[in-house]
C-alpha cells in the first residue's frame, strides 16, 4: 500500500480513513472535528466467522509508528473517541502502544473483541488505560 494521498507522511488506508478527516479538521478551520474515529489496526482474526468479511479482504497491518502517527492527528484534530477494531485488535502487537498513546492524549478508548484472547492481554490492557472492551 503505497498510495499516498493522506495529508500524513504514511500510508493512506481505506482503514485508516477516519484519521485523514481528523487531519483535515486540524488543517481547515470550519471543518467538522471528528467525535469518535473507527480505526482498524489488523486485518488478522483467530475466528473464521461465516458473516464476517475480514478474511477475504487483503492488505497489511499497520506499522506501529505509523498508527501513532494518525493517533497524535486524531489528538491533534480534538477527536474524542477511538474505537480500535480489526480483524481482532488483540492480534495487534502495538495495540498496547496505541492505547496509551490514545489516553495520554484524552481520548476515550474502546477495544472491539471477540474475547478470545482478553485473558492473556488483561495486565497489558490494564497497564495501558484502556477505558472500555
Amino acid at each position: 500500500m503505497n498510495d499516498r494521498r493522506s495529508i500524513l507522511p504514511v500510508p493512506f488506508t481505506a482503514l485508516a480513513a477516519g484519521a485523514a478527516a481528523a487531519v483535515a479538521a486540524r488543517l481547515w478551520p470550519g471543518y467538522r472535528r471528528p467525535i469518535g474515529v473507527y480505526f482498524c489496526l489488523t486485518p488478522r482474526c483467530d475466528n473464521a466467522c461465516r458473516y464476517c468479511r475480514f478474511p477475504t479482504l487483503s492488505g497489511d497491518e499497520m506499522p506501529l509508528t505509523d498508527a501513532l502517527a494518525y493517533i497524535d492527528a486524531m489528538a491533534l484534530a480534538g477527536c474524542l473517541r477511538l474505537n480500535l477494531t480489526g480483524g481482532e485488535p488483540l492480534l495487534y502487537p502495538g495495540l498496547a502502544a496505541v492505547i496509551a498513546r490514545a489516553r495520554e492524549s484524552g481520548i476515550f478508548v474502546t477495544v472491539s473483541t471477540n474475547g478470545h484472547l482478553i485473558v492473556e492481554q488483561l495486565a497489558a490492557l490494564s497497564d495501558a488505560n484502556l477505558v472500555m472492551v
